[in-house]
């Protein structure tokens, strides 16, 4: 959706978990705008910290928090207990040159007035919310609501089902729409 809108190329760091060095590497070196999105967990994984902490380190992408309602920054206790508050089970960061104290300043200043922040929109729910957001980060006025919109029926199309209110699984279905996308129809027809 963000890379239809904004016309540049967008990656989901899920995408390869494996190679860390290679992902911070990439934030460093190619992203222009790292965009984090805030969910009650985001910050306890260790990539997702890992990649706050080369945005500001290096000070060349642009950073913008996503708050979502579920997300609660990290209490100063919580940060200067960082070996306890990220999930450091499937990886350490200090082999990639990071330590904690630097990961605990990074996302300081990630929570703090001076970095971009947007509050995703809680009076739209479903697609629609990713939709004003997309809107929201590219400078677009969508003005999207939750009212419904006439569905276009074909006969045998396919429905992705998800909880409007649950952001994971709307994310999750809408990526799972692009991927599919005319695809899946010319296989089902």
């Amino acid at each position: 959706l963000l890379q239809r809108r904004s016309k540049c190329t967008v990656f989901i760091d899920s995408d390869d978990l494996q190679e860390l060095d290679k992902l911070f590497d990439t934030v460093k070196t190619k992203v222009g705008h790292l965009v984090v999105y805030l969910t009650r967990l985001t910050l306890t994984r260790p990539w997702c910290a890992g990649e706050i902490c080369t945005a500001f380190h290096t000070g060349r992408p642009k950073v913008t928090a996503i708050w979502t309602p579920s997300f609660q920054p990290p209490t100063e206790e919580q940060l200067s207990h960082m070996e306890s508050f990220l999930d450091l089970t499937s990886t350490k960061l200090s082999p990639y040159g990071m330590t904690l104290l630097q990961v605990a300043d990074a996302l300081r200043r990630l929570c703090s007035p001076g970095t971009n922040r947007i509050n995703l929109r809680t009076d739209v729910v479903g697609s629609f919310r990713f939709e004003a957001l997309a809107d929201e980060l590219t400078g677009n006025k969508g003005g999207y609501s939750s009212e419904l919109t006439d569905i276009p029926v074909k006969h045998g199309m396919m429905a992705i089902s998800a909880d409007p209110h649950d952001d994971e699984a709307v994310a999750a279905a809408n990526i799972l729409s692009d991927y599919l996308g005319e695809d899946l129809m010319s296989i089902m027809s």
